[in-house]
């Protein structure tokens, strides 16, 4: 259990570390005006390395005398953390689901009505867009370029893929700062695209 508990650490922080250095480059590309679709990339890279075992070799400090049950405890508060974060994910997106259940479909191929509170995207295999019932005119043409582009890039089933390796190194703010800024750039990207598509 040692063994596994500190090989996990080491994973996560080199994840953290990857995560920090994409953080730096973000933001000399930013400040490029590099396309945000590139950043995307970047962040993924960074949640892969969060969860792929490979790296240069370094070996975390291994105490001799400490009893196994602290181990088998480390163990078990990550995963009450991970458990913790899971059933609040599960229980959102069930809640929400509900929330919208009575959105009816539109010529335009999307699902309106009171019951929506802002334009999103829900759905992992088969995503749909949403829209308050009032969103109309060239607005509405709009926000569904953007969220059609999501659905388009797969965003609806990456985000939470990534979503899902925040919540395994939860302990570690690295871990969803890269979350966060993968969700900036992937919105930005979108909404360079919807540009792009509509020039």
């Amino acid at each position: 259990m040692r063994s596994t508990v500190l090989s996990f650490l080491l994973l996560s922080l080199w994840g953290g570390a990857a995560a920090l250095a994409a953080w730096v480059v973000c933001r000399l590309l930013r400040r490029a005006h590099a396309p945000s679709r590139f950043l995307c990339w970047l962040w993924l890279a960074v949640g892969l390395r969060f969860v792929l075992p490979f790296g240069i070799p370094l070996a975390l400090p291994r105490p001799q005398n400490t009893q196994l049950a602290v181990w088998h405890l480390l163990a078990a508060v990550w995963a009450v953390g991970v458990a913790l974060l899971a059933v609040r994910a599960v229980w959102g997106y069930l809640r929400l689901s509900r929330q919208v259940a009575l959105a009816c479909k539109t010529p335009d191929g999307c699902f309106s009505g009171p019951c929506v509170p802002a334009p999103f995207t829900l759905g992992l295999l088969r995503p749909r867009v949403y829209l308050p019932a009032g969103l109309a005119g060239p607005a509405r043409e709009a926000v569904i370029l953007h969220e059609r582009t999501h659905i388009r890039r797969g965003d609806p089933l990456t985000k939470p893929l990534f979503y899902a390796v925040a919540c395994l190194h939860w302990f570690n703010p690295l871990a969803w700062l890269a979350f966060r800024e993968f969700e900036r750039d992937m919105e930005a990207a979108c909404d360079e695209a919807a540009v792009r598509d509509q020039s």
